[in-house]
């Protein structure tokens, strides 16, 4: 099993508002990729942390032969506020399979200063979006630029649809040429005779 760190970028100073990596390899002999735990990588009070897609793979020997297997986990932190920082130390646990027995490999602890940047803006600014939601800006129009585009909009509407409104339109007359003629609906008596008046 063989175990390192990496810390992108590796130098300082750091600032507030830098971003660095910090990137674990994990390598053994005749275990695949998949079969590798992942390490602990536990978050930083002030840090950001966004971790990355692990890395997986199996390793040969030039020739096609399998020979173990690799997992690379990189986390990237972002600083948040000044002050000394630790990226905490990582044990992994593992098993022997020559002296037939556990095992553990562990990296150092990782400690680096950030110091206050008076250039830094953050990216989502919490005190810019609450501005925006308390004075939401107001899109206004004159509003003869509205009755414009309304008539504009009717006009395209008629013209699209001008054959429909002509078979409306002739469909209309012609019923008002031909419609029959009115009929008197009057009520009809009763008895219009009175043959039940006369008694045989």
């Amino acid at each position: 099993m063989r175990l390192s760190q990496s810390l992108t970028p590796s130098g300082g100073p750091f600032k507030v508002g830098d971003s660095l990596t910090r990137s674990v390899t994990l390598q053994a002999d005749g275990t695949p990729g998949l079969a590798l735990p992942a390490p602990p990588l536990a978050s930083v009070a002030g840090l950001g942390v966004y971790p990355q897609t692990p890395q997986v793979s199996n390793l040969d020997d030039g020739r096609g032969g399998f020979n173990g297997g690799q997992r690379i986990d990189r986390v990237r932190y972002r600083i948040e506020r000044e002050g000394d920082f630790e990226l905490p130390a990582i044990r992994v646990k593992w098993w022997d399979s020559v002296n037939r027995k556990t095992r553990f490999s562990e990296l150092p602890a990782v400690t680096f200063k950030a110091t206050a940047s008076s250039s830094y803006t953050p990216v989502f600014s919490i005190v810019d979006d609450l501005k925006q939601m308390g004075q939401p800006s107001r899109l206004r129009l004159p509003a003869f630029w509205l009755v414009g585009a309304a008539v504009l909009l009717l006009a395209v509407a008629l013209y699209v649809n001008r054959g429909r409104l002509l078979h409306v339109l002739n469909a209309v007359r012609y019923w008002l040429r031909n419609r029959p003629p009115r009929q008197d609906y009057g009520l009809r008596p009763l008895n219009p005779r009175h043959e039940k008046d006369f008694q045989k």
